[in-house]
């Protein structure tokens, strides 16, 4: 803490180019994430456009064999599609935590600067702070003094409210629409047989 009238110690050079590197690192890992994040919604949204679509001709179909074929198709698309959603939330909760890996790096390092300098973590405590009302979280004018625990607090061990949303819910949400979709190919290929 710089005491009043006093200007702060400019970071070292070597220090600078440390957080630097590490914005970069947090940085890249959380385009991977969104690219990850991207592409399966946009290959969800494919697969679930050709479930329906598929669904719809089974229904339309009059004869029964190529109901019968389309229905059996669908639930093959339901099963590599849940597989699929299944890969690709592992790999996304895991690039989920190589950012935060690089978010407590950033925070430790600011722990030592001036609190000038800390803009990331007070971000950080300011962002958890909106969003949480534990009393684990410290309030932004201790930003730089933050224990192990209270870093991992911070920057969210675990799932966000953000991330909860788009890495589980939303992932959920795809799921139990295949589910649906497969209820119904399901439904025609019983009701095509009887």
């Amino acid at each position: 803490m710089v005491a009043t009238g006093q200007s702060p110690q400019p970071i070292p050079a070597d220090v600078a180019s440390r957080r630097d590197f590490l914005l970069a690192c947090a940085t890249w890992q959380d385009g991977l994430l969104q690219s990850y994040r991207s592409l399966n919604l946009t290959v969800s949204s494919i697969l679930i456009a050709v479930g329906v679509g598929s669904v719809v001709a089974a229904i339309d179909q009059a004869s029964d064999s190529y109901s019968l074929g389309f229905s059996l198709f669908v639930l093959l698309l339901s099963g590599f599609s849940l597989v699929l959603s299944e890969r690709f939330q592992e790999v996304i909760l895991s690039r989920g935590r190589d950012v935060d890996y690089w978010h407590r790096e950033i925070i430790r390092l600011e722990g030592n600067l001036d609190e000038r300098y800390r803009a990331f973590t007070r971000f950080k405590v300011v962002q958890k702070n909106q969003r949480s009302k534990s009393p684990e979280v410290p309030n932004s004018d201790e930003s730089g003094d933050l224990t192990e625990d209270q870093i991992t607090f911070v920057v969210g061990s675990g799932l966000g409210h953000t991330r909860r949303f788009v890495d589980r819910s939303l992932v959920m949400g795809i799921r139990l629409l295949w589910i649906l979709i497969s209820v119904g190919a399901l439904a025609n290929f019983v009701v095509r047989v009887s």
